[in-house]
């Protein structure tokens, strides 16, 4: 875990629906998030200084891909700097 994702977690666990657990794999949607709430999400991941993109958001649906996508752009990547490919991909 980075502290990218950490930052990604605790910025979407704030805005999830009261009982709702944000696991590595869940889809931000199916936990009842919505496209208006992903708007306010973004500008506190920008205002936390993370370099993200509204489009990211729904590309990388779950707070696993989002992390390291994130990370991958900030070059924080958990050991897989400078191998080209996200740690998904492996």
């Amino acid at each position: 875990m980075t502290a990218v994702t950490d930052t990604v977690r605790t910025t979407f666990e704030a805005h999830l629906p009261d009982g709702r657990a944000l696991l590595d794999d869940s889809n931000f949607f199916e936990l009842g998030l919505t496209s208006r709430t992903l708007v306010s999400v973004l500008d506190e991941l920008r205002a936390a200084g993370l370099d993200v993109r509204l489009l990211d958001l729904y590309r990388f649906s779950s707070l696993r891909q989002l992390g390291a996508a994130l990370a991958e752009r900030a070059g924080d990547c958990g050991g897989n700097a400078g191998r080209g490919r996200l740690p998904w991909q492996d």
